[in-house]
């Protein structure tokens, strides 16, 4: 006898063994995808701190970098006048990719926006972004403000392993 249509039961179990294949894919591929386009954040950041010089440079008027941590978002400014800054670009990071820590050689910053700025010589202060993925890797991007140099350092103590590493060094303190 021949059959000529799939039993409702048929369909379910196909269909539930097709999801599970997709998320099985999906999972095994967030990985990869998260990594390349963290480490693509990481060159960026690079790459928008020498376009500012090179601007500052060229245009010969002071420039600016906007840094808002908690959108993940840079804004490239120009100076027009006294002291009026005009927006040119805005760079938006991915959305796996936070900025947890700014900090220049003179304040810290977290939460709020910050200002990086760059004189017409197309120097600037030392500063360093701590980037975090959604899987917790952390990245230090560490720009030096007078060469324009970039450091990118993989791996980023956390709080834990300094609280920890504290704990070990008042221990072994010769005041105890």
């Amino acid at each position: 006898m021949r059959r000529q249509a799939f039993s409702l039961i048929e369909l379910l179990a196909v269909i539930t063994l097709l999801g599970i294949i997709a998320a099985i894919t999906m999972v095994s591929l967030a990985g990869p995808i998260g990594r390349a386009r963290f480490s693509r954040d990481q060159r960026m950041i690079t790459e928008i701190d020498g376009a500012m010089r090179s601007r500052a440079r060229q245009m010969l008027r002071p420039v600016r970098l906007q840094i808002v941590p908690l959108e993940g978002v840079l804004i490239a400014e120009e100076k027009l006048g006294n002291s009026k800054f005009s927006e040119f670009a805005r760079f938006q990071l991915s959305k796996h990719t936070k900025i947890t820590r700014f900090e220049t050689t003179k304040k810290l910053y977290r939460r709020q926006k910050a200002f990086v700025d760059y004189s017409p010589r197309g120097e600037s202060l030392s500063y360093g972004l701590e980037l975090t993925d959604n899987l917790g890797n952390s990245t230090l991007v560490v720009l030096c403000g007078m060469s324009g140099q970039s450091v990118i350092l993989k791996e980023v103590l956390r709080s834990e392993e300094r609280r920890v590493g504290k704990e070990c060094r008042s221990r072994w303190s010769p005041y105890n």
